[in-house]
């Protein structure tokens, strides 16, 4: 059983980031998903609640530091080579239209669900990467190091990549 946290927000942008660091350090086992209603906001609470860098915090020491320094950068590479940044489970947010537009989330994915959002959205509009606010999230796919959990990531991308990249239709950039 996942929990899921409701926040209304009016003008919040100074109290979420606080909040979702709230969030992160409550000791649980179950997944939390927050959803941020935006109501009607004239300050930047829509950035304040937008997706930022995600890291783990369940595995080796080793394997914690490297997600936590290099996520942010390969999240900047993949956004190099593929031409858009690539949405995170643990940390995105989306706006309604742009989901519906895309497609919403292909049931039919396994693996690597998050980045085919993230190609079907660069066709519809553009995605954009904040360094705020850090999520801190389970890492079970890395439980046995860094090496082994990027090769569960890796293993995947040749016939995804195929899907997108190699078609011959380069998804439109992002900010």
């Amino acid at each position: 059983m996942n929990i899921s946290v409701v926040i209304p927000a009016h003008n919040e942008a100074t109290a979420l980031p606080s909040c979702f660091e709230a969030l992160a350090h409550q000791k649980t086992q179950r997944n939390i998903e927050v959803i941020v209603v935006d109501n009607a906001s004239t300050d930047q609470t829509e950035a304040a609640a937008a997706s930022g860098s995600s890291y783990i915090v369940d595995g080796a020491k080793l394997t914690n530091w490297i997600m936590r320094v290099g996520m942010p950068f390969s999240l900047r590479l993949y956004r190099l080579l593929i031409g858009h940044y690539i949405l995170t489970r643990a940390n995105f947010a989306i706006r309604r239209r742009a989901y519906e537009a895309a497609g919403g989330f292909d049931l039919d994915q396994d693996m690597l669900d998050d980045a085919d959002l993230a190609f079907r959205v660069s066709r519809v509009g553009r995605t954009l990467y904040l360094k705020e606010p850090k999520v801190l999230t389970g890492g079970d796919i890395f439980k046995y190091g860094y090496i082994q959990g990027f090769w569960h990531y890796a293993r995947h991308l040749p016939p995804f990549l195929g899907r997108y990249w190699f078609d011959g239709r380069r998804p439109s950039g992002g900010e």
